[in-house]
């Protein structure tokens, strides 16, 4: 078993148990492997995590989307539906993703820091900029891009997260290419649909007419 082999099994058990939950004698085991064999690949438990999390971030970059020439003539809202299929499939297909930044984002610290700083920025960038530019342009409803962020990464994410809830809520398993699919067009029309902007008519119309304009946008 070589070095891929051994951070495919790290990437795993850090996703299941946690950072603190997890030795490199325990990689080692699950591995086949003697702890020395291990450490030889990587020195310490925390070059192990940290080249686990560079591959499983890589799982699900989008950044290979956003160069190509097609995804670049797309209007705004098209983007914004292309980047969030994208995401839904990649994360579908490495739900260790979610596990791992769940539990980095609710302990917080130098870890998480470091998976936002380092390794986070194309993943959340992408939203964070489409955001800003239809937001801008009139496309989408004056909101928060950074919040907007998040919850395209939480609803997204939140059956691959909870597959057994899901599987008992739903009798489907989250990871069937039927329920990716649905899922995936479900997570468009929720954000799409949020933010689209109507013109108001009739009653509605009459009642915003009366309101006060805000002081500013939330941004």
């Amino acid at each position: 078993m070589g070095r891929g082999e051994i951070l495919a099994v790290a990437m795993e058990l850090f996703a299941q148990h946690g950072y603190d939950g997890v030795s490199t004698a325990d990689i080692a085991a699950a591995a086949g492997l003697s702890q020395s064999v291990v450490l030889y690949h990587f020195s310490s438990k925390e070059n192990l995590w940290r080249d686990a999390m560079r591959g499983l971030f890589a799982k699900v970059n989008t950044q290979s989307l956003i160069d190509q020439d097609a995804y670049k003539e797309l209007d705004v809202t098209a983007r914004l539906r292309v980047a969030i299929r994208q995401f839904a499939h990649r994360s579908a297909q490495a739900p260790e993703f979610a596990r791992v930044v769940t539990r980095e984002g609710m302990a917080g610290g130098p870890r998480l820091r470091w998976l936002i700083e380092d390794l986070s920025p194309p993943m959340l960038d992408i939203f964070h900029r489409l955001i800003e530019e239809g937001t801008a342009s009139g496309a989408f409803k004056p909101c928060s891009p950074g919040h907007m962020t998040m919850v395209i990464h939480t609803v997204t994410n939140i059956i691959f997260l909870l597959a057994p809830l899901t599987e008992i809520v739903t009798g489907q398993s989250p990871f069937s290419p039927e329920v990716i699919e649905h899922h995936t067009d479900t997570v468009v029309d929720l954000v799409l649909n949020g933010l689209a902007v109507r013109p108001a008519t009739g009653p509605e119309k009459a009642s915003k007419a009366g309101r006060p304009s805000p002081k500013k946008s939330l941004r």
